[in-house]
């Protein structure tokens, strides 16, 4: 390989491609515990940023950013772009935890992200009402 040549994640390549997202897939939110939630939380914040840096490095320079925002005091983060949204927090009842999903085009749900790669469709539907034409990724 030469040090021109680019590797592209499958993800990025769907973002380049402006594929529409598949479905996500969401499990009901349940109680664990405390530690088993924080961990779970983490491993879907990670993925968050990961997922989001593949995604904005595909976008053409016109194209506003995927933004990933951080709630201080708490467990929680927000993925936006344009007038949409989609928050992810950690709700403590006692010594257990559960995830909860929030999306502004459904609102608040007993539902989480059934894995952490369920992001990339998440962001992809973030993306879906933007106009991406003269890509220059291929």
């Amino acid at each position: 390989m030469s040090t021109n040549e680019v590797v592209y994640t499958p993800f990025m390549n769907r973002v380049a491609a402006a594929d529409r997202p598949h479905d996500a897939e969401f499990v009901p939110s349940q109680p664990r515990s405390l530690a088993r939630a924080v961990d779970d939380w983490c491993a879907m914040r990670g993925m968050a940023e990961y997922v989001i840096a593949q995604a904005n490095s595909m976008l053409p320079s016109a194209v506003p950013r995927v933004e990933l925002d951080d709630e201080p005091y708490t467990l929680a983060f927000v993925v936006r772009h344009g007038g949409q949204w989609v928050r992810l927090g950690l709700l403590r009842e006692g010594g257990q935890g559960r995830l909860e999903l929030e999306r502004s085009w459904v609102g608040q749900s007993d539902v989480e992200p059934a894995e952490p790669s369920v992001l990339e469709e998440i962001v992809l539907t973030l993306l879906k009402p933007t106009s991406r034409e003269g890509r220059a990724h291929g």
